[in-house]
């Protein structure tokens, strides 16, 4: 343990994420090295920070944490009567501590809340980015006009599938069809909420990889050039969910893709959220 001189705050121990078997950018399973290293920290007397070297880290959703949690404003019983959640990483029942990213890209696959903070004092999540690998909403360009049908440009960063004339998008472990859509003119540079045209469509057909034309029962008035953006409409998960604690800071933090809601907050006092990046990266 570090000294500390009379008079002074203790210095924090630094548990380094590297110790526990995972190297940035190498492509592996940070999941359980994660989980290895808040286990260690728990165990320090004092303030902690678990530090990760500059890179990347990958999060898949088979060794992650599985608890049911309420969380306000997600799905309804009717939608989801399973409340439990994937968590990506778990703070509980812990004290001063402060997550160091360096600037480090987590990218989570699968549907998960990729951060909870549970019953917690003075925790700090500095400097990291957040991300999906395959994010639940998808994009296409409109590139064509009929009298009953439309054709649409599927945005290459999304995988999709047709099924008995209809279209799905799809990636780790979910996959959807229905949900809120809406329509983005880069003329004017605004965005509305329309009724998803893959639901009112007659039939969905494949001209190509990527090139799809949507048939539908009357003319579609859709714009050559706009985008249409649909995603999953149901909030089985959250971007970050904090519960029962205090004194809970975020700084530096780049959240570029939360599923079903943001960061969600219940029961907590004391929190500060400054130079928050809530927004897509621009290189994807």
């Amino acid at each position: 343990m570090p000294t500390e001189e009379k008079g002074t705050l203790p210095a924090a121990a630094v548990i380094q994420l590297t110790d526990y078997g995972v190297l940035p950018d190498s492509g592996a399973d940070a999941m359980v090295p994660m989980q290895r290293a808040i286990e260690a920290a728990s165990r320090i007397e004092g303030p902690v920070m678990l530090e990760c070297q500059t890179g990347r880290y990958d999060f898949h959703p088979e060794h992650a944490t599985r608890t049911p949690y309420y969380i306000s404003n997600t799905a309804s019983e009717e939608e989801n009567p399973d409340v439990t959640k994937t968590i990506g990483i778990l703070f509980k029942g812990m004290k001063d501590i402060v997550m160091e990213g360096n600037g480090s890209l987590f990218v989570f696959h699968g549907k998960q809340t990729m951060i909870v903070i549970d019953s917690c004092e003075n925790v700090t999540i500095s400097c990291v980015h957040t991300e999906y690998e395959r994010p639940t909403v998808a994009e296409m360009t409109i590139e064509e006009s009929g009298s009953d049908y439309f054709d649409v440009r599927i945005h290459p960063d999304f995988r999709y599938e047709l099924e008995a004339g209809r279209l799905y998008f799809l990636g780790d472990g979910w996959r959807f069809r229905e949900g809120p859509m809406q329509e983005y003119d880069p003329v004017i540079d605004k965005t509305w909420r329309i009724d998803n045209l893959m639901e009112k469509a007659v039939r969905v057909e494949e001209l190509e990889p990527y090139r799809l034309r949507l048939h539908m029962e009357a003319a579609p008035n859709q714009v050559v050039g706009r985008v249409l953006q649909v995603r999953d409409g149901l909030r089985d998960q959250v971007g970050a969910f904090i519960l029962k604690s205090r004194d809970i800071t975020w700084e530096n933090v780049g959240m570029h893709f939360m599923h079903g809601l943001g960061i969600v907050c219940q029961y907590s006092e004391n929190l500060s959220f400054d130079r928050l990046n809530l927004a897509p990266r621009p290189e994807t």
